[in-house]
């Protein structure tokens, strides 16, 4: 069966995408050490960069024998993507259901709940 293709960037290319967007620009052997762990191999890194490179995610620049990587994916479309994805597989397509397995699962302090609070009563005015 052919694999279908992904929409937006995968779970191992967000992190990287999250060093990039954080940095602006950075060498492979910089986003090796900005990665969570488990770390990952230098050359796993920058296959994933080449991949990446081909998907249109990043580019590259070259200064010296260094390649200099940066981001062309907008950060808010590429987060955009991974909630869709996460509401329609997880979620049957329900916001609710993902905020309130959000609520139930995280601890969140007051500030976050109010925060909260304002963002849901400005979307119900906009609604009207």
């Amino acid at each position: 069966m052919a694999r279908r293709k992904k929409e937006g960037p995968t779970a191992a290319e967000m992190e990287i995408l999250n060093v990039l967007w954080r940095e602006g620009r950075a060498t492979v052997e910089s986003v090796c050490r900005q990665l969570k762990p488990p770390k990952r191999a230098y050359t796993t890194v920058l296959t994933l960069l080449r991949i990446m490179e081909q998907k249109g995610y990043v580019e590259h620049e070259v200064e010296g024998r260094a390649f200099i990587y940066h981001p062309v994916l907008d950060e808010e479309k590429a987060r955009r993507s991974v909630v869709r994805r996460l509401l329609d597989r997880m979620f049957e397509g329900s916001a609710e259901s993902l905020v309130a397995s959000l609520l139930e699962e995280e601890e969140m302090s007051e500030e976050e709940l109010h925060r909260l609070r304002r963002m849901i009563e400005k979307k119900g005015r906009e609604k009207k």
